[in-house]
């Protein structure tokens, strides 16, 4: 070694101090406590912290650090291809901090040759032996690399870490960096990767007696961080680095990783010396020159044979498997193509990799077969949804074949079970020739994901069904009930609710016979069954509301024909000649009394729930037992009505409103009667001696039209008219026709004008005594 090499190598670089503890030789150089001193180190106590990296040569260890600390770690000068920059372990202290950071010669360097991992392991466990935390650098592309990830470097350092230091209660900070992200794989993935293969060094490496049984959480916590590409996302990498520099700098940030139980509790006064002799504790160490060189060796090229295997099978699956089914086409024997090219790519694996270590080899195809069953089984499930697809298509077509034009059959169940065993019968057998002979898969799930697809369009048309089948039940009904009530409302009388409770109970239970039918023959449940019923049940009461509701909307109508036909007509419905009538005013009190008494029987009909009551059918009667339907307990119908009233065709308001305008429409008729009878009275009333005295002065032109036969004809025309006009009472229209008015003025004339209110038509207060009377009543 030169003289330069064995002086300290001190670098002043934008006033951040650098200086090379370790040489490339292996030695410790320079006077470390003037460094540290003039870095202000040694006045801090133990306000100080310590941080290492290790990793590959050329992975960005120096350039990580100084955007971390603010140090000038000399990085690699691109321009000049890879090469190494680091040699040795060097020291510097961070630019806004207390923090002295360690930059640690790269691993597997071509520079150091053969004696690499010697030098390699040694400077690790001083690192590690040191720092509070001690960063692993590596790329994405590493891991599950036995040298690259540093694997085998970490199983050394715990096993000579587990010997050396058994006395020292501290604990260590792991901080994995994964390089490069790419976020291909989630990182999570990538954490457990790390996380495992640490667990299984672990596991492997010997361990004091003490230690026989303890895990490495007891002597290290672990933390993962990942950055992008420096140059290809140079946004997001500052980033990134901004948010880690914080964890390290940053006293108030929640996830600050520098906690007082990582401190390795070294006075900085005394810590050149401990550098010293942890140094030269570590030079001593004998068993860090025997690796398991072979073990090293089967895990790199297994892993090589095995990524090799695992492209060639990619090729493969891609040509013979995915594209195919990219193109929605289903392989029949999908099953026996994937486990030939899985024994293919096993087989041509086994040939080279068989010649190292059995347990390594062993291990490394138990991986391979992982991963290619993993890509086996994504395309077995596309291959399950195109069989799917496919076959529920099949079955909607057939569907719409058997059940064409929206036909409702009695069989609806049986056609639609006969089409679901074709299609599960061929899904069952496609998929069970897709599946991976001796695989732990499953079609169960496939299988459930077609019976869901199936059963939810089978349950879709039968709510269309059932709709069709409800539509035209309705219809029907409708049309069966609706000319039998307009018979029954045609002549309302007593009791007429009762008439249609035996007209309503024997429609519906022929309608509600064919809704069984129907719906037995879709396998509906009994809940279904109750419920479809039940809402005919509530439509049907509903026509029969409605039609007793119309008939109440003409019932000023009714009324007036009632009062018409006994006020205006006589027996035999001939026209009343009112000149005869000798009680006027009790004929029409009678009369009057005949609508409002329609109005009132209109007014008392209730329809009570149980009346019309879907519970209260009885389902055991035979259809032809018409007769014993509608015979009716009256008695308990009307204890039922006024305990349960529902429905009321007539209210007290529409009551008023209807005796109101009946009231003004029969008044006329009255005044009219009035008339023809006051006409009448004055005509009758000239003497008898006036026909003397006509006959005495009118002798002489009786005489006159006796003698000339068209007078005397024409007086024989009107006498025979007036005695025929009398006879049949035809008189009257012509009183009618010529109007009381005309009678009144003649009147008048007669009179010498005198006022005729004496003669005044007085109305019968009938209408009012008939509410008086019914007020009594209640």
């Amino acid at each position: 070694m030169s003289e330069n090499k064995k002086e300290i190598k001190v670098h002043n670089i934008s006033n951040t101090r650098l200086f090379q503890l370790i040489d490339g030789e292996e030695k410790m150089v320079g006077n470390t406590k003037d460094v540290m001193k003039s870095w202000d180190i040694l006045s801090k106590g133990n306000n100080y912290h310590t941080i290492g990296i290790i990793g590959c040569q050329s992975s960005g260890k120096s350039t990580i650090l100084n955007l971390l600390f603010g140090t000038n770690f000399p990085v690699m000068d691109e321009t000049q291809g890879l090469n190494q920059t680091t040699q040795g372990i060097w020291m510097g202290k961070s630019a806004s901090s207390d923090t002295l950071v360690l930059d640690v010669e790269g691993t597997d360097s071509s520079e150091r040759g053969e004696d690499h991992i010697k030098f390699e392991r040694k400077s690790s466990l001083f690192c590690l032996a040191i720092a509070e935390i001690l960063i692993v650098n590596l790329w994405e592309t590493d891991i599950g690399r036995y040298d690259a990830a540093n694997y085998g470097l970490l199983k050394t350092v715990f096993e000579v870490n587990l010997e050396l230091f058994t006395t020292e209660q501290s604990r260590t900070l792991i901080c994995f960096l994964v390089r490069d992200f790419t976020g291909t794989v989630e990182f999570p993935l990538l954490k457990k990767k790390i996380l495992d293969n640490i667990n299984l060094i672990w596991d492997q490496i010997q361990k004091p007696e003490q230690f026989k049984d303890s895990r490495i959480e007891q002597f290290f916590d672990l933390q993962f961080f990942n950055l992008v590409h420096k140059i290809l996302q140079p946004k997001k990498f500052s980033k990134g680095v901004k948010q880690i520099k914080d964890f390290f700098l940053d006293k108030n940030n929640t996830f600050y990783l520098f906690k007082p139980e990582y401190h390795r509790q070294i006075p900085s006064d005394g810590l050149p010396d401990y550098l010293q002799n942890i140094w030269d504790t570590i030079l001593t160490n004998k068993a860090l020159d025997i690796p398991t060189q072979k073990e090293m060796l089967s895990l790199f090229r297994c892993d090589e044979i095995k990524n090799e295997c695992f492209k060639k099978f990619e090729t493969l699956l891609l040509e013979r498997i995915v594209e195919p089914l990219q193109k929605d086409k289903i392989l029949p024997e999908l099953g026996q193509l994937m486990n030939k090219l899985f024994n293919e790519i096993i087989d041509e694996y086994k040939i080279p990799a068989n010649r190292y270590v059995q347990e390594v080899s062993q291990q490394k195809q138990e991986e391979l077969e992982e991963k290619i069953n993993e890509e086996l089984f994504k395309q077995f499930t596309y291959q399950m949804k195109n069989v799917s697809k496919k076959l529920f298509k099949k079955f909607q077509r057939k569907f719409e074949k058997e059940f064409k034009d929206n036909e409702i059959s009695l069989e609806f169940a049986k056609k639609i079970n006969q089409l679901k065993m074709v299609i599960y019968e061929e899904f069952e057998n496609t998929s069970n020739n897709s599946l991976l002979p001796n695989s732990s898969w499953s079609i169960e799930q496939f299988t459930l994901e077609l019976e869901n697809l199936v059963d939810n369009y089978i349950h879709e048309q039968k709510n269309h069904a059932l709709k069709r089948i409800k539509k035209k039940l309705y219809d029907d009904y409708v049309n069966r009930i609706t000319p039998e009530l307009d018979n029954l409302l045609g002549f309302i009388e007593n009791q007429i609710q009762f008439k249609v409770k035996g007209l309503f109970t024997s429609m519906t239970k022929y309608t509600i016979f064919e809704f069984e039918k129907y719906l037995k023959g879709m396998e509906a449940t009994e809940e279904q069954m109750n419920d479809t019923i039940n809402q005919f049940y509530e439509k049907a009461k509903q026509v029969v509301i409605d039609k007793f509701k119309e008939n109440a909307r003409f019932i000023g109508i009714h009324m007036k024909e009632r009062f018409d036909e006994k006020f205006k007509y006589g027996e035999n419905h001939t026209p009343r000649d009112f000149t005869i009538v000798s009680d006027l005013p009790q004929l029409f009190e009678t009369a009057t009394n005949e609508g409002i008494n329609l109005l009132n029987l209109l007014k008392s009909i209730y329809l009570p729930k149980s009346l019309l009551n879907p519970e209260g059918r009885n389902n055991n009667l035979d259809l032809d037992d018409e007769e014993e339907v509608i015979e009716t307990d009256e008695n308990e119908l009307e204890k039922e009505a006024e305990q349960d009233e529902e429905h009321v065709i007539i209210d007290d308001k529409e009551y008023e409103i209807q005796i109101k305008l009946y009231k003004k429409d029969i008044e006329m008729s009255y005044r009219e009667a009035m008339s023809i009878q006051q006409s009448n009275k004055t005509s009758m009333k000239i003497p008898n001696f006036f026909w003397l005295l006509l006959l005495f002065f009118g002798r002489n032109d009786a005489i006159k039209i006796i003698r000339n036969p068209i007078l005397f004809i024409l007086l024989a025309l009107l006498g025979v008219g007036g005695f025929f006009l009398h006879k049949f009472n035809l008189h009257l229209m012509l009183i009618r026709f010529i109007g009381p008015r005309t009678w009144n003025s003649i009147k008048a004339f007669m009179l010498g004008g005198k006022s005729s209110s004496s003669q005044a038509i007085v109305v019968p207060n009938t209408i009012n005594k008939n509410k008086q009377d019914e007020k009594k009543d209640k």
